[in-house]
């Protein structure tokens, strides 16, 4: 199960890379924010007051929901109405003919104002959110590469811990090394048929194993072979095909260095 719940960390790895990094951008964004309110307040202070003269001059083109036209002061009568406003101008809602062109017939400074206020926050603040969520992303998957090193690590290690009991348990005359009446033997204990069906393996294919592991023929292997020999296909019956391939391959080097021996003239 612990094998299975590692697999699956792994399948959301790219999931998990981007929760880790929002999660570390938001002190980042806080401090971003808070930013914001202060630039927003003042831009908000600096039109309330510079328009207070002209609150009530109406807005051509900009009609209520009364029916009656805008003014002024609807949008910058007070510091909370203009602070509404500048959200409404920051999400480019209708900011240009419902508020920024008709306040700007009647008050042309207002553009030095609010012009720069949005092209810094969409060019300037902008980019700084999105360069800080890139960086703290990037090294949320470099932290996150550390950790599924452990895991893995950690999962190797456990294998590797098994093994040597499932081979201890198997060498049941204690010599050192497991023949194949042992490993057959040894394939009837649940543990073991669930250890090696975890890595992809059923009995069979375990059997198989065994002779390709035994390079030498000899009907037994000892604890390095028979460590190195599951290790290497624990990622599955591909990799089973490929050591046997390599074990066939050395044995037909040796038999051919053999001949070659043999049938050199002394």
């Amino acid at each position: 199960r612990a094998f299975r719940a590692i697999r699956l960390v792994e399948k959301l790895r790219e999931l998990r890379v981007l929760a880790t990094g929002l999660a570390l951008s938001l002190r980042a964004l806080v401090w971003i924010t808070v930013f914001l309110c202060i630039l927003q307040g003042v831009c908000a202070i600096l039109l309330v007051d510079g328009l207070r003269e002209m609150r009530d001059q109406t807005l051509a083109g900009t009609i209520a929901p009364d029916g009656l036209e805008y003014t002024i002061g609807d949008f910058f009568g007070s510091v909370p109405a203009a602070l509404f406003s500048l959200f409404q101008i920051l999400t480019l809602e209708s900011w240009c003919m419902g508020i920024v062109r008709p306040i700007a017939h009647h008050a042309p400074w207002t553009l030095a104002v609010i012009l720069p206020y949005i092209i810094f926050i969409t060019v300037a603040v902008l980019n700084v959110v999105t360069g800080i969520f890139v960086e703290q992303i990037m090294e949320a998957a470099k932290l996150d590469g550390e950790h599924l090193l452990k895991l893995r690590e950690q999962e190797v290690g456990a294998q590797l811990k098994e093994l040597r009991d499932f081979f201890h348990q198997g060498d049941s005359d204690d010599d050192g090394c497991l023949s194949i009446d042992e490993f057959e033997e040894l394939l009837n204990d649940g543990k073991v048929k669930a250890f090696f069906l975890n890595i992809g393996i059923d009995a069979h294919e375990a059997i198989a194993l065994f002779h390709t592991v035994d390079a030498d023929d000899s009907g037994s292997v000892d604890i390095d072979e028979f460590l190195f020999g599951v290790m290497r296909v624990r990622s599955g019956v591909k990799a089973l095909d490929i050591l046997s391939l390599t074990y066939d391959l050395q044995r037909l080097g040796a038999q051919v260095e053999d001949i070659a021996t043999s049938i050199k003239p002394s």
